[in-house]
C-alpha cells in the first residue's frame, strides 16, 4: 500500500472515530441535552449533532475512495510539510487566541495569518475577508442559529 492510500486511509479513519466519539459524547456535555435532540433543531445540541455526523459521512466517503484508488508509481509528496507545521501551529495558536481576546478578533487574525502561510498575497482582499467573514460568522450563528461564541478575557 503506498503512502498516500495508507495516510488518506488512517485520516479518514481517524475523523470517523473522532465524529463518532463528537456523536455520542458532545450532546452530553450540553446541559439537558442527549442524543434525542437530533429531533429538535431548536436544542442546543443539535448542531453539534449535525456537525460529527457530517465529519462522520465526508471521512466515510475518503476512506472509500482512498481505498478504491489504484496504487501508482508517481512520487508522493511528504507526510509532514512546512505548510502542515505552520498549519497545525497557528490552529494551536488560535485556540489559545479564542479564549485571550474572543472569537471576533482570533478568527480576523486566524483567516490573515493562515492565508499568508499558505501563500495568499493579496492584501485589499485578504484584510476585507479577515474583517468582513468573522463579522458574518458571528450574525449566522448568533442572530440566525442562537448559538453564542466564547468571549475573550480582554473583549
Amino acid at each position: 500500500m503506498e503512502i498516500a492510500k495508507l495516510r488518506d486511509s488512517g485520516l479518514a479513519a481517524l475523523g470517523i472515530a473522532v465524529g463518532g466519539a463528537a456523536i455520542l459524547l458532545v450532546p452530553y456535555q450540553i446541559p439537558g441535552g442527549s442524543l434525542s435532540d437530533i429531533a429538535n433543531p431548536a436544542s442546543s445540541a443539535f448542531f453539534p449533532i449535525v456537525v460529527s455526523s457530517m465529519l462522520v459521512l465526508c471521512c466515510v466517503l475518503l476512506l472509500v475512495g482512498a481505498l478504491r484508488r489504484a496504487d501508482d508509481d508517481e512520487p508522493t509528496e511528504p507526510l509532514i510539510t512546512w505548510s502542515y507545521i505552520q498549519g497545525v501551529s497557528l490552529l494551536a495558536a488560535y485556540v489559545f487566541l479564542v479564549s485571550w481576546i474572543g472569537m471576533l478578533i482570533a478568527t480576523g487574525l486566524m483567516i490573515a495569518a493562515l492565508s499568508y502561510a499558505f501563500g495568499y498575497r493579496n492584501w485589499p482582499y485578504m484584510i476585507g475577508t479577515a474583517v468582513l467573514m468573522p463579522i458574518v460568522i458571528w450574525f449566522v450563528f448568533r442572530k440566525l442559529l442562537y448559538i453564542v461564541f466564547p468571549s475573550g478575557v480582554l473583549f
